[in-house]
């Protein structure tokens, strides 16, 4: 079985040498990343991501808008994103699959209540 793929989506000087035991660390981004050309940005992470495994993990980094059209792209093509989630002193695994996730929907959708307040309890 090949070592899995960190995809850190931004380099922007933080120190990711702690993710190295989960896998090889690649860099998709770097620096400010200009995303008004949303199009083009999502053709360059997406050409980046080709060769990606479902067995790679996600690093959020960076712009929001980044993370958000990473792992986008990993669930349309592997119908899972892996991140690792660095809670200030170490990495944790997250794990979304499309099994859990048309669960989690199709259930939001039969809740009687389904516009209540549940941001507050996160």
């Amino acid at each position: 079985m090949s070592v899995p793929t960190v995809y850190i989506v931004n380099l922007a000087g933080h120190n990711y040498t702690d993710a190295e035991k989960f896998g090889k660390l690649t860099y998709l981004t770097e620096g400010n990343v200009d995303t008004s050309r949303f199009d083009r940005t999502i053709y360059l992470l997406s050409k980046k991501l080709r060769n990606s495994q479902p067995t790679d993990y996600i690093l959020p980094s960076g712009k929001i808008v980044l993370n958000i059209m990473v792992a986008m792209i990993m669930h349309n093509l592997h119908g899972v994103v892996r991140c690792l989630i660095f809670n200030g002193t170490t990495y944790r695994t997250l794990t979304i699959d499309t099994h859990n996730l048309d669960y989690i929907i199709k259930t939001l959708r039969e809740m009687p209540d389904a516009d209540s307040d549940d941001a507050e309890k996160l």
